[in-house]
């Protein structure tokens, strides 16, 4: 749009003006078009100083900690995947995943100390280390959220699933009523749940790279 008016006020200015008009009202639908192109021009460099170079320098100056807070919800995902299954991300496959949930021992010691309710630290077990590290990144999760207006479509909608559609996730979070319970089966241990995480931690991989790692 911005184009077709300088080449509109260009070719008014520069060859239309010298051909005589044949009526009047030529001359002033013409000016009334010049009039219409020169405040289109002037609204759009209004829009670019007042509103669109703010609004970089504002999100040059607060992406990094966006970036920061992405990553580190990131980061969580993938620590909770690789250290359930014990298998790191870069030897992450279907077959492999099957292995370790079918050996997965929800009950068994998991690499973190935690303090319970009479303050004597414990070894955490893996139902605890699981709810250990997704309130951290709900935590993470809510102060990114505040920031909602800076981020794109596509941060977005990778948020919302994990709030809403990562059943993995979810299924944590329902662990809490029975972390010092005991249970035969969680539904937590369902294959197609820990390959749907890894996917889905693939593609927040995958953005993050392509829009927060240059802020890092």
């Amino acid at each position: 749009m911005l184009i077709v008016d300088v080449l509109f006020l260009l070719i008014m200015e520069l060859w239309l003006r010298e051909i005589p008009a044949p009526y009047p009202i030529f001359v002033k639908i013409g000016n009334l078009f010049v009039t219409l192109a020169i405040s289109i021009i002037a609204s759009v460099i209004f829009y670019f100083v007042q509103v669109h170079l703010p609004n970089v320098k504002e999100k040059e100056r607060i992406y990094p900690s966006l970036a920061k807070l992405f990553g580190s919800i990131l980061g969580l995902e993938k620590n909770l995947l690789t250290q359930l299954l014990d298998i790191k991300m870069k030897d992450m496959s279907e077959e492999r995943i099957k292995d370790s949930v079918e050996k997965l021992d929800l009950y068994s010691e998991a690499p973190l100390t935690i303090g319970s309710a009479n303050n004597a630290d414990h070894r955490a077990n893996w139902i605890e280390y699981c709810l250990f590290r997704v309130d951290r990144i709900d935590k993470n999760w809510n102060l990114l959220i505040q920031y909602s207006s800076y981020l794109d479509s596509e941060c977005m909608s990778l948020l919302m699933r994990i709030q809403n559609d990562d059943v993995f996730l979810d299924q944590i979070r329902k662990m809490f009523p029975i972390c010092n319970g005991k249970m035969h089966r969680l539904s937590i241990q369902d294959t197609d749940l820990f390959i749907e995480n890894w996917h889905f931690i693939e593609e927040q991989e995958d953005y993050y790279n392509r829009v927060f790692k240059p802020y890092v």
